[in-house]
């Protein structure tokens, strides 16, 4: 382990104060999930001491008030005794190893929630720590703090625990209704600051704002099962037979195959290799097998016909990368193309829990996970769900996860149901001795 160094550096607080951090760094490396590479992370400390831009010496880097300077000094002189004692020691020195030692000999735990700055919190700690956080969690916390921080320039306020309560959370909510139209979408920011608040009350052993517990029901903005659209498999007929002229476009239809044809998700689909074969007891296919990155879940996908056809037209080979966004542009336009124009009419719930009713063409309500559900909704009344959930990752311990990915229409339905009666009957007429269709 290196030698300690350390500085401090202002945050803000509220108002015209600053909040004073001491940054100790000292060689130590983390696992950076969201840059996906090893980076090294110092110390961010909240020392609790706040100055305002007058009270500051930008020369020296430190309070102009010599009783704030004294506390900020005496701070430091400490962090190097600790360190040292740390040093003689067998243990591997980490950021949590010194603030802990730091927190019991400077100051109770109460008086940290004072100066954690929720914005400096996601991102000093929760975007660079190494965690187990999947890179589109850390997409969503990223996109939290910057929301975060807009509100806190319209309003000429600071985020902070000690601040945080209820009418600045209702505050906060409000705004991200205002710009967003789905009920969906403000629930899922309202989760993340959730689990943010509360990370910070574990890590910090401090009450905070609890909005699970300290908001009415009402104001919890909840998620919902929405309708959502999904291909049939006379739409998919379309895809399949439709032939882009641009290899951009073919590379996209390969895509679209093979999310319509595995029911993976759109960050494993370029996992999806043709590598192994089953043959056994006149049984052949081929299948690829790979960890589902949202559930760590272990994974074989049949190639099914379709898509072995879709590796033909492309020379044997998988399709090539293309990034989610690009891919949600174009699909839309393959689509089109194919001719998947008609007109449909789905329901949808705004910010504040209105139903509303959205009609488009059908194109423009495909994006990638149209080929997830349309997999799963096709086959989900015709395959067992314990075999399909194995097939798509999905846990049985919620069932209720899978079913709802169950988006056949009303209409569709009863025909399914009309079918199974008659079929069933023909089966076992003596179980079904009057005529039910």
């Amino acid at each position: 382990m290196g030698k300690l160094k350390t500085s401090f550096v202002l945050k803000k607080y509220k108002g015209n104060e600053k909040q004073v951090m001491l940054y100790l760094s000292f060689g130590y490396k983390e696992y950076d999930s969201f840059r996906d590479k090893y980076s090294y992370k110092p110390l961010r400390y909240y020392t609790g001491v706040r100055v305002t831009d007058n009270e500051w010496d930008n020369d020296q880097k430190l309070p102009a008030n010599s009783k704030k300077l004294k506390e900020l000094l005496s701070m430091d002189h400490t962090a190097h005794d600790i360190f040292s004692y740390l040093q003689r020691g067998n243990g591997e020195i980490t950021p949590d190893v010194l603030r802990k030692e730091l927190d019991e000999k400077l100051k109770g735990k109460a008086n940290v929630k004072n100066i954690i700055g929720i914005v400096d919190y996601i991102e000093n700690e929760m975007l660079i720590s190494g965690t187990n956080r999947s890179k589109s969690t850390l997409i969503g916390y990223k996109d939290l703090a910057k929301r975060l921080k807009s509100f806190e320039k319209k309003r000429r306020i600071t985020l902070n625990v000690e601040s945080f309560n209820e009418v600045m959370f209702l505050d906060f909510m409000n705004e991200m209704r205002k710009q967003h139209t789905r009920l969906n979408s403000v629930s899922s920011i309202y989760r993340k600051l959730r689990a943010v608040l509360n990370e910070i009350s574990r890590r910090y052993k401090v009450t905070v704002f609890n909005p699970s517990k300290d908001l009415a029901k009402i104001d919890k903005p909840r998620s919902i099962k929405e309708e959502k659209v999904y291909l049939s498999f006379e739409h998919i007929q379309k895809i399949l037979s439709h032939e882009p002229k641009e290899d951009g476009m073919k590379n996209v239809k390969l895509i679209f195959t093979t999310l319509l044809f595995t029911g993976c998700r759109y960050s494993d689909v370029f996992k999806i290799k043709p590598e192994y074969t089953y043959e056994k007891g006149g049984i052949k296919f081929r299948y690829a097998r790979y960890i589902d990155l949202k559930t760590n879940t272990d994974i074989i996908a049949p190639i099914l016909f379709p898509l072995e056809y879709g590796y033909e037209l492309n020379d044997g080979e998988v399709p090539r990368y293309l990034a989610m966004t690009s891919f949600n542009l174009a699909v839309k336009d393959l689509a089109k193309d194919a001719g998947l124009k008609e007109k449909v009419k789905i329901s949808y719930t705004n910010p504040y829990g209105e139903k509303k009713f959205e009609e488009k063409r059908l194109y423009k309500f495909i994006s990638s996970h149209t080929g997830r559900r349309s997999f799963i909704t096709n086959l989900i009344n015709h395959v067992p769900v314990t075999v399909l959930s194995k097939i798509t990752g999905h846990s049985l311990t919620n069932q209720n996860v899978i079913f709802g990915y169950n988006k056949i229409s009303l209409t569709d339905n009863a025909v399914l149901f009309v079918k199974e009666l008659k079929r069933i009957r023909e089966s076992n007429p003596e179980d079904f001795p009057i005529r039910l269709i």
